[in-house]
C-alpha cells in the first residue's frame, strides 16, 4: 500500500502500533476542504459532514437521510455554522484535533488541475489526497 502513515481521526487514535501522522501546528482559520468533498451517511441515516474525521459520528452530524433530503442537510444552517467557525478561529473540536486538515487552497492543487470528470484519478491524486 502507498499509505505508511494514518490519520487520527480529530485524535480519537492514539498509539504506539501505528503510524500516526502529527498533527502540524497549523492555524486553521480557513475552512477545512475536507467537509467540502466528504459527506458520509452512517447506516443509522445520520449525515456527518466529513466522514474523513468524524468515524464515529460524534460531532459533525448535520442531518439525518430518514427525516430529510441530502439537500434540505447540506445546505443547513448547522452545516454552515460548521463551515464558518474556521474563520472565527473555532472550528468544531474534532476539526481542531484532526490531522487530516487541508485549507480551502489545497482545491487549487495541481493534483486536481489534471482531474478530468470522465477519466480515472491517477494514482498521484490519491498519494497527494490521503497525504499516504
Amino acid at each position: 500500500s502507498h499509505i505508511s502513515t494514518y490519520n487520527n481521526y480529530g485524535g480519537e487514535i492514539q498509539t504506539e502500533k501505528v503510524k500516526i501522522k502529527r498533527n502540524s501546528v497549523r492555524v486553521k482559520k480557513s475552512t477545512c476542504a475536507l467537509p467540502l468533498l466528504h459527506a458520509h451517511y452512517y447506516s443509522s441515516g445520520q449525515l456527518t459532514n466529513c466522514g474523513c474525521v468524524d468515524a464515529n459520528g460524534q460531532g459533525l452530524i448535520i442531518g439525518d437521510g430518514k427525516n430529510s433530503s441530502f439537500r434540505k442537510d447540506w445546505e443547513s444552517e448547522r452545516r454552515q455554522r460548521i463551515l464558518s467557525s474556521f474563520a472565527k478561529g473555532k472550528p468544531p473540536q474534532l476539526c481542531q484535533n484532526c490531522n487530516a486538515y487541508r485549507p480551502l487552497t489545497y482545491l487549487g492543487a495541481d493534483v486536481f488541475k489534471r482531474v478530468a470528470s470522465s477519466s480515472r484519478l491517477p494514482l498521484e491524486f490519491y498519494l497527494n489526497f490521503f497525504g499516504g
